[in-house]
């Protein structure tokens, strides 16, 4: 069937458990790793041992339209005129991570930075607006993240500075990581969760995100936006252990095809 799982996987003895694990992950494959799409296959192997093959027909489209969708989306995004704008303001501070991501380096707290003017800024620099409340004076930093902060909130919708800081962090850490540690020997990597009600404007700061990546040809360290199944997520850990996944959900596919996959064929 084209897929490295079903190479592991005896599909004349397969049990319901193989069978369901073997659809998540070439699924997984179709969505992240140009694997082949493998509805029908999978179908007629269900069928083949008495399983039920809708929710496995349901899942394997769901994924092609998602595909559908986010070529979409992005082609929409493509043909807006503030991508160019969002090009040329990146630009100046995506020259500085490229020419300094590949240095090792152990930070110092409240080091020296050069800013995108090409002046030297450091924390007594920053001009904070005076009605800014205690959260928001947080999110004025100096360098290449409040640079990725200001672009981001500049050109949203709905701007919020916690939001883009929370993503500038992301992807500055992701950048840097297994390279750089801080003074205590840590490393960059971070767990964030940005908690807002729907239309808030969370989508936008991902995006941005995901586009400096591209930016500075890092596009290889975007992770997925789900994951089917835990395996499917350490397997992707264990092939690169450094990426940056916005995942706007908690619930995965594993669980909602695990509790349809049991679900008894009809019998006509």
């Amino acid at each position: 069937m084209g897929s490295d799982m079903t190479e592991q996987i005896d599909v004349a003895h397969i049990t319901e458990a193989e069978l369901i694990e073997l659809v998540i992950s070439s699924i997984e494959a179709f969505q992240y790793r140009d694997g082949p799409y493998l509805e029908r296959e999978h179908c007629a192997l269900a069928r083949k041992h008495g399983y039920n093959e809708q929710p496995i027909a349901g899942f394997w489209r769901k994924a092609a339209e998602q595909a559908r969708q986010d070529v979409a989306a992005m082609r929409g995004r493509m043909s807006k005129v503030r991508l160019v704008r969002h090009t040329a303001e990146v630009r100046p501070f995506v020259r500085r991570i490229t020419g300094k991501v590949a240095q090792p380096a152990i930070l110092k707290p409240r080091p020296t930075i050069i800013s995108r003017t090409g002046r030297i800024a450091d924390w007594s620099s920053l001009a904070i607006p005076s009605g800014a409340n205690k959260l928001e004076r947080l999110t004025y930093v100096p360098g290449v993240v409040g640079d990725m902060v200001d672009w981001m909130v500049s050109t949203a919708k709905r701007p919020n500075r916690m939001m883009a800081l929370s993503t500038a962090l992301c992807v500055v850490g992701t950048l840097i990581g297994r390279c750089v540690k801080g003074p205590t020997g840590s490393g960059t990597h971070l767990y964030v969760v940005i908690l807002a009600p729907t239309g808030y404007g969370k989508d936008h700061p991902l995006w941005c995100g995901k586009t400096i990546l591209k930016a500075v040809k890092a596009a290889h360290l975007i992770g997925p936006d789900e994951f089917a199944s835990s395996p499917g997520f350490t397997k992707r850990l264990a092939e690169n252990p450094r990426w940056s996944a916005s995942l706007m959900n908690s619930a995965t596919n594993s669980t909602r095809l695990k509790r349809k996959a049991t679900t008894p064929s009809s019998k006509t």
